[in-house]
């Protein structure tokens, strides 16, 4: 019985899926009926979260129509999924972009990634480089801790962790009391994963905290 499920599942599987991951926008064509008739409708947007199941593969697909956020979750090897494009490659170091809900605008948009060798990407990597001498070093970005957002990470900022060392030597009960001061949703957060996904970014294990935030839920570790 077990040879012939994998058989099933093998071959639902075969379908071709393009590489791609959070941060990069892709257009989701899905299968619609209508009575006798079926038809593609397209579903564009940014890959907020992304799971490597097998056969229970998904992902999670963020877009803003009419200034309202809508997300779909599709299952990656669903016979309702016609096919998947990747329209632009997005430069994140984050496995879950759900820190995208809370932002607006010029905010929610994400660096696009630049192809290695390009002459965009060379063009690119040298402004930045000149940008850098002249520019003041810029303050560790908070919301790079899953379970951090934008306002958390001003009211972090306010209360004087300024960067990701601040934020590592912290205790997860000082951050609670901050949070429980601030009120109203703020409580509901949990910060005990905080202070290491901190440390790791100090340090600049960004791969290994990408993995590690890949198993957290919401900043929190799964039960």
């Amino acid at each position: 019985m077990s040879n012939i499920i994998n058989q099933l599942e093998a071959e639902q599987m075969n379908r071709e899926v393009p590489d791609f991951g959070p941060g990069d926008t892709v257009v989701v064509q899905v299968k619609v009926k209508e009575g006798n008739r079926e038809r593609l409708q397209a579903f564009e947007g940014v890959v907020i979260a992304k799971r490597n199941r097998g056969l229970n593969s998904a992902f999670t697909v963020r877009k803003i129509s009419h200034g309202e956020g809508v997300e779909r979750v599709f299952q990656t090897y669903s016979p309702a999924v016609a096919e998947i494009k990747v329209k632009r490659r997005g430069d994140v170091r984050r496995a879950k972009l759900y820190y995208l809900r809370e932002r607006r605008g010029k905010a929610a948009r994400i660096k696009e990634k630049l192809v290695a060798g390009s002459a965009a990407a060379r063009a690119e990597k040298k402004a930045s480089a000149k940008k850098a001498v002249s520019a003041a070093p810029a303050a560790d970005d908070l919301t790079r801790i899953e379970g951090i957002g934008p306002k958390i990470a001003g009211l972090l900022n306010d209360a004087g962790f300024n960067g990701f060392a601040d934020l590592a030597a912290a205790d997860p009960e000082k951050i609670r009391e901050i949070l429980a001061e601030a009120g109203g949703s703020y409580a509901s957060h949990d910060p005990e994963t905080w202070p290491k996904q901190a440390e790791m970014a100090r340090d600049g294990k960004w791969d290994e905290l990408k993995t590690w935030q890949d198993e957290l839920d919401g900043g929190r570790e799964k039960a």
